[in-house]
Formats: C-alpha cells, sequence, structure tokens
C-alpha cells in the first residue's frame, strides 16, 4: 500500500510538472505550477522514502522465516516493490529540477528578447542590402551604384557583429536553455553575416569588372594619345620625305626643330601610357582568374601597339639628330 501511494504521488508529480509547459507565455500560472510541482515533488520523495524504509524494515523481518518457500516468495514480492520504488525515484529526479528549469527559461527569454532586439534591425539591414545589390545587378553598375551596395553592406555588417558580440557576453557561463537559446540566436546572426559575405563577393567581382572596364577604356584612350603624337611627329618629318635630295639649310633647321618639338611630346605621352598600363597589369593580375585572364591579354596587345609607336618614335627622334647634326657641319 505504501509503494502504491509512492507510485499515485510521484505519478500526481508528473502531472503537475506538465501544467508548467503548458502555462506558456504566461508566467503567472507558469510560476504558480512551478510551485505546485515543489510540493507535488517534496511529498511523493517523503512517500517514496517512507515506503523504502518501511520495506526494508519488512525484508529484515522476512529473511527470519523458517520456511524456505513462504521466506523466498515474501522476498520476491518485497523486492517486486523495491523495484517498484527504484522506477518511480527515477521519474521523480528529473521532477526536482522543474524550478531551475523555470528559472532558466525566464533568463533564455529575457536574453532571447534582448538579442532579438538587436538582431532584428540586422536582419532587416541585410534584406536591404541585398535588395540593392539586385537592383544594382539588374539596372548595371556604375561608381555610384557600387558605394551604394558599399555603405548598405557595411551597416548591415555592423549591426550584426554588435548582435554577435552581445551574443557572446550571454553565452560566456551560461548553461542549459540559455546556452541553447544563445547558440541558436547565434546562428541565425551567423546566417546574416554568410549572406552579407556571400554580396561582398558578388559586390567585389562586379567592382573588379567594373573597375577593369574604367581601367581599360583609360588605357586605350592614352594609347590613342600616343598614336596622334606619334602621327604628328611623322607628319613634323614629312618634308624630308618628298623625294627632294637636300632642302635649303634654314629649311633643314625649322623642320628638324618641328621634328623634335613633336618627338619630344611624343615621348610624354608615351611615358604616361607606358607606366599606366604597367601599373593596370599589376591590378589585373589581383582579379579573379577569369577575369584577370581577359584583363591581362588586352593590357600586353595595348603594350604590343604602344612598344610599335615607341620605335617609330625613336627613329623620328634619331633621324631628326642625326639630320641636324649634319646641317650644322655643312653650316659650319
Amino acid at each position: 500500500e505504501k509503494a502504491n501511494t509512492a507510485e499515485d504521488l510521484v505519478e500526481k508529480a508528473a502531472i503537475t510538472n506538465e501544467m508548467i509547459s503548458a502555462a506558456a507565455d504566461d508566467l503567472t500560472e507558469a510560476k504558480k505550477a512551478v510551485e505546485q510541482t515543489e510540493a507535488a515533488v517534496k511529498l511523493a520523495q517523503e512517500a517514496v522514502a517512507s515506503a523504502r524504509f518501511f520495506i526494508n524494515q519488512k525484508m529484515g523481518a522476512v529473511r527470519l522465516f523458517k520456511a524456505p518457500p513462504f521466506r523466498e516468495s515474501s522476498v520476491l514480492a518485497l523486492n517486486k516493490l523495491n523495484l517498484l520504488l527504484t522506477n518511480a525515484q527515477n521519474k521523480l529526479n528529473p521532477l526536482k529540477m522543474a524550478k531551475q528549469e523555470f528559472l532558466q527559461r525566464e533568463m533564455a527569454e529575457k536574453m532571447s528578447a534582448e538579442v532579438v532586439a538587436l538582431l532584428t534591425p540586422a536582419e532587416i539591414e541585410c534584406d536591404k542590402a541585398e535588395e540593392v545589390g539586385l537592383s544594382v545587378a539588374e539596372q548595371g553598375t556604375n561608381k555610384e551604384s557600387m558605394q551604394q551596395v558599399d555603405k548598405a553592406i557595411a551597416k548591415a555588417t555592423e549591426l550584426i557583429q554588435k548582435a554577435l558580440r552581445f551574443i557572446n557576453t550571454k553565452k560566456n557561463g551560461a548553461t542549459g536553455a540559455v546556452l541553447k537559446e544563445a547558440l541558436n540566436l547565434e546562428q541565425r546572426a551567423k546566417n546574416c553575416e554568410k549572406r552579407m559575405t556571400t554580396l561582398k563577393n558578388s559586390h567585389k567581382e562586379a567592382m573588379d569588372k567594373l573597375n577593369w572596364q574604367n581601367s581599360f577604356a583609360e588605357a586605350q584612350s592614352k594609347l590613342k594619345a600616343v598614336e596622334e603624337a606619334v602621327e604628328k611627329a611623322t607628319a613634323a618629318e614629312g618634308p624630308f620625305c618628298m623625294g627632294v635630295e637636300e632642302l635649303p639649310l634654314d629649311k633643314t633647321l625649322t623642320v628638324v626643330k618641328a621634328c623634335e618639338t613633336a618627338a619630344a611630346a611624343a615621348a610624354t605621352v608615351i611615358s604616361i601610357a607606358r607606366m599606366f598600363i604597367a601599373t593596370k597589369l599589376v591590378e589585373a593580375r589581383r582579379y579573379p582568374q577569369a577575369l584577370s585572364e581577359e584583363a591581362v591579354g588586352k593590357l600586353k596587345e595595348l603594350q604590343k601597339s604602344l612598344d610599335t609607336n615607341s620605335k617609330r618614335h625613336a627613329e623620328i627622334k634619331s633621324n631628326a639628330a642625326s639630320r641636324k647634326k649634319t646641317a650644322l657641319l655643312k653650316e659650319a
């Protein structure tokens, strides 16, 4: 009878404990259920202890029975009751943590509310950043749109890092429900961080492509300036290429002077173009592989054109120096 009573009280304690979860977000009802569970657990524990004490006493007396069959059947019956009490005790032990678990739950909910207050704005900014990135991708990239994406990513990243730092402070020393909730929220924040990393990588690729397009256009412009300067120097040399065996001295010196002036101007733009292309080649090798291969290939083609113009410039300069020397010797 004592064992059955103890078992019934343990069952009642378990049912009372379920009322804590049933209370959900109603803290008043949940606290009431915790108090009732604690009282039921205490009563059940007393009943289990009393029943076990009583059975152990009876076990000592039964072992003194002289008739073996009766003694053995009595010991067996008492062992079954002891097993029943052991199972009841095992079921009762977790219920003793009801109050602690409830406090953990309260702490977890409070911590969760604080983190969500930081994390929700971060998630909103992540959405905005992705929307800006998508809009830019659809409408075409330019310097201004790229800056918009940069700002959106930076703002979202700042809020994510703020939330992660706060979560880390809450994780330190946390256990049970608090730690579990902190880890869940941390994963949520890291998912946002991962989204921004993906957007950053995509944005960097678009930025690299835009930079390359601008660099290539400028390199072409500088090469065109070189070609025009060399053409002017070639035109200045024209009088010497008209089939006339020898120009008058004063005419020769005038044309040579024009050649020297044009050659000097060409030398300046050649030097500027050579330096620019060399610099852009270094940058191009840092791009992602496919873009890098394209950029390096096109820049080397421009370098070849630049080398061809540079050789023609050197010829014009050398011819001018030779003609000037010859003219001055004749004058002397």
